[in-house]
């Protein structure tokens, strides 16, 4: 019986040296690049997914890689963020602060239009022609940003930067439209319910789908018209299909980059500082470089043969006038943080 357990002592010893030998060793974390650090003092790596809702080739999407790459770079790999463009994860935009909140992915990026549902007063920018530019957007975000980080602490997360969208336009298939006028009678892809409400008022039918379902939807005529910008409609390569752009700066938009609070408040407290310092450089450069690539994409698309003229002047300050009510309206409906938000912005626009 000795002799037995003394051969057993002796087994267990070498599995364990063994094990030791091999790398069995438990670790607090994950590990890239095939399990090899790629840190210079060997920490081990945070992983987080940052989902997306376009194409890696995408203007967008080159805009998350870019800033994945920096913050993996800045921190010698400690937070390895990995993009996952549309498609790859389960999820759909209009789900992402939900996911995020959930820390189904630590990271996500939705454009304003897919998360009004979960928004209150944050999503004021998607209000018709309250902002209509990139300068009044910054001077929005100057008032709604405690806003829009209430509406996101509700489900577990925090915007780390936000970044604007182009001008939204009108987009066709067809002939080229004279005036607003025209689009009477017309079916046209809403992204929001404040973009229903516009399609309507011009006497169309808002039809809704995802990004994915625009292009079969307007070859086989469930779609008219599409509202988005010119970067959007040259990245998804939706030129295929559409003949014109009529230029009448519907809304500019914002995406909000959001993170897990929970993810992000683990961090220590250097990485978490370089995430900060990376988010806060997009905040400032992202702006001029949407300028840039909206404006390429506009003489990209004209070059290939697109028609694209500007709206009338006299035309898109009447759709302002005839706006004006529905955004009280809209503000009274989502409560008095929005009512109050919407107040200060007009004040802010002098609108």
């Amino acid at each position: 019986m000795k002799l037995m357990k003394r051969s057993m002592t002796l087994v267990l010893s070498l599995m364990f040296v063994l094990l030791t030998a091999c790398g069995g060793g438990t670790t607090s974390g994950n590990v890239s690049n095939g399990d090899k650090p790629n840190s210079s003092d060997n920490a081990e790596s945070i992983k987080w997914d940052f989902a997306i809702f376009v194409g890696l080739t995408h203007p967008m999407g080159v805009l998350a890689t870019d800033f994945a790459d920096e913050v993996r770079k800045k921190t010698n790999g400690k937070l390895d963020i990995t993009v996952r463009p549309a498609g790859e994860l389960p999820y759909k935009v209009d789900e992402f602060v939900r996911v995020t909140g959930d820390n189904s992915v630590q990271m996500s990026d939705p454009i304003s239009f897919f998360i009004a549902g979960d928004l209150g007063a944050g999503a004021l920018p998607n209000l018709p022609y309250l902002v209509e530019n990139f300068d009044q957007l910054d001077e929005t975000m100057e008032v709604l940003k405690p806003y829009v980080e209430k509406d996101l602490s509700k489900f577990g997360t925090k915007m780390l930067y936000y970044y604007p969208w182009p001008p939204q336009n009108l987009w066709g298939k067809g002939d080229l439209i004279s005036s607003l006028g025209d689009m009477k009678g017309t079916k046209i892809r809403s992204q929001s319910p404040e973009q229903s409400v516009f399609a309507e008022g011009l006497g169309g039918s808002p039809v809704s789908l995802v990004t994915a379902e625009v292009p079969a939807a307007v070859q086989r005529g469930m779609a008219d018209a599409v509202i988005t910008a010119a970067l959007n409609i040259e990245g998804s390569k939706w030129n295929d299909f559409l003949d014109w752009g009529y230029m009448i700066g519907l809304q500019t938009p914002p995406s909000y980059v959001i993170v897990n609070q929970q993810a992000y408040d683990s961090l220590s407290d250097d990485v978490r500082a370089v995430l900060d310092e990376v988010s806060n450089d997009y905040q400032g450069k992202v702006k001029q470089r949407m300028q840039d690539i909206e404006e390429q994409s506009k003489k990209h698309l004209t070059d290939a043969g697109m028609k694209i003229v500007d709206a009338p002047q006299d035309e898109v300050k009447e759709m302002i006038n005839q706006s004006i009510p529905y955004w009280t309206e809209w503000a009274k409906e989502k409560g008095p943080d929005a009512e109050e938000a919407l107040q200060k912005v007009r004040e802010k626009l002098n609108k």
